[in-house]
Parts: C-alpha cells; sequence; structure tokens
C-alpha cells in the first residue's frame, strides 16, 4: 500500500489514511461552519472507529484549535463572554487533565462505550432541547461546574461539547456570540488535551504532524459551513446533524 511522504508524517502512514484524514475534517470542519461545532465531534467519532480513541485525540486537536482561534476572533463578544463565562472556560483545564486520567488507565477498554454513551446523551439533550431563555441560579457557581465537568469529559473522550455547550445554549445567547463562546469553549479544551496527552507521553508525533497537515483541509471546510449558513435552516441541519450522531454514539455505546 502507498505511504505518506508528508514532512514529519513519516513512513508507517499510509495515503490512504491521509484521505480519510482529510475528507473527515473538511466535512466536519462545514459542519461547524454551519452550526458553530461539529468539527471535533464528528471527527472523534470517525477516528474512534477507524484507528481508535486515543489516536483520535492526537489526530482532531491542531485542526481544532485552528478553526476555533478563526472562529473565536469574530463576533465582537469577547470581552463581555469573558467577564461572564470566564471561570467556566478556566474551570476546563483542571477537568482535562483529570479527565485524562481515564485514557490509557484500567478504563481503557471502555473508552469507546463511554464516547458513545456521551454522543447519545448529548445528541438527546440538543433534539428535546425547550425554547425559552434560561437564566440558571447563581450563575457563576453553574458556569464553573459545567466548565469542570466539560473538562473531565473532555479528558476522558475527546467530546469538547459536554455539558459546557448545553449549558449555553439553553442560556440563549444571540447567535453570533453563541458561535464565538462555543469557539472559546473548544479551543481552551483542545489546547489542555494536547498538553495533558504530552504529559503523558500519549501525543504519537507522527498523528501530532498528521493532525498540524489536516489544518489545510479544516479551514475551507468551515469557509464552506459559513457560506451554506447564510443560505439554509441552520436549526433543520443541525437537527438532523444530532439525529445521525445519536445514532453513531448508539452504535459504539453497545457495541464498541
Amino acid at each position: 500500500m502507498n505511504e505518506l511522504t508528508l514532512p514529519g508524517v513519516g513512513p508507517g502512514i499510509e495515503a490512504g489514511m491521509i484521505a480519510a484524514v482529510a475528507a473527515t475534517v473538511f466535512i466536519t470542519g462545514a459542519m461547524k461552519g454551519v452550526l458553530g461545532l461539529g468539527l471535533t465531534t464528528g471527527s472523534i467519532v470517525v477516528f474512534s472507529i477507524l484507528y481508535g480513541v486515543e489516536s483520535a485525540l492526537s489526530l482532531l486537536i491542531a485542526p481544532t484549535i485552528a478553526t476555533n482561534i478563526w472562529q473565536g476572533t469574530t463576533g465582537g463578544h469577547g470581552r463581555e463572554l469573558l467577564g461572564r463565562f470566564g471561570i467556566g472556560i478556566a474551570a476546563i483545564v483542571p477537568g482535562v487533565w483529570a479527565g485524562s486520567l481515564v485514557v490509557g488507565g484500567p478504563h481503557t477498554d471502555n473508552a469507546e462505550r463511554v464516547l458513545g454513551a456521551v454522543l447519545v446523551l448529548y445528541a438527546f439533550s440538543a433534539i428535546a432541547r425547550r425554547e425559552g431563555h434560561y437564566e440558571p441560579k447563581r450563575e457563576e457557581m453553574m458556569t464553573a461546574l459545567a466548565g469542570a465537568l466539560n473538562g473531565l469529559v473532555t479528558g476522558a473522550t475527546g467530546i469538547l461539547v459536554i455539558p459546557m455547550i448545553p449549558y449555553i445554549e439553553r442560556i440563549k445567547l444571540e447567535r453570533d456570540a453563541l458561535v464565538q463562546m462555543m469557539a472559546m469553549v473548544f479551543c481552551t479544551s483542545a489546547l489542555a488535551l494536547a498538553i495533558t496527552l504530552a504529559h503523558h507521553q500519549r501525543y504519537d508525533p507522527q498523528l501530532r504532524n498528521l493532525s498540524l497537515w489536516a489544518i489545510a483541509p479544516a479551514l475551507p471546510g468551515v469557509m464552506v459551513g459559513e457560506w451554506i449558513r447564510k443560505r439554509m435552516s441552520a436549526e433543520r441541519f443541525r437537527k438532523w446533524f444530532m439525529v445521525a450522531l445519536g445514532g453513531v454514539g448508539a452504535k459504539l455505546a453497545v457495541l464498541g
């Protein structure tokens, strides 16, 4: 079989793998462009099925950080969001560290089932979400708790959205602010995950470099998605995406 010759990616990586990674991050990047999320969640599903959970974590980090820097620096709500939700974003970091102890530890054999259960939970909560403004009591404490739990789930499974994103979706931020807030959460989570994996020596150098190359198809995917978002109902697209995500999650939860 053919092998990749990309600088830094070295022998042992087949051409089919680079094609699969490029196609996946382009498609999921387009989802992110439409919805504000989807690249990491969709990619972790595909990469976990093809290469296993731990390899998936190494592959998705660079395109996740790059695309969320892209979206996180636009929208004009950065200062407001950091003032309101900064404590939750900060709480993600120690949560990721704690959650990462699951990966490679005694629960490694169950990692894909845990991932599947998280995906089903997220898809169900997103589809069943009720309309209306939500003002949580003790918002600062709730935000910190959501951030810490989000970090735990990220460190254990690579999923960056549970429960922080459903929490801020319920608060009903203005759409541009919501997309920007998602980007801040995802970027912080991915950076913390990268540092944690490197510390535990579970950050495969070849997969890390392939992840860097994956930025190239991911960013155009986001741009395509943003173009589509202006021309279609994002809510309809989002519901179909969640249904598909829940189906894949159920498969992982039951069969691994």
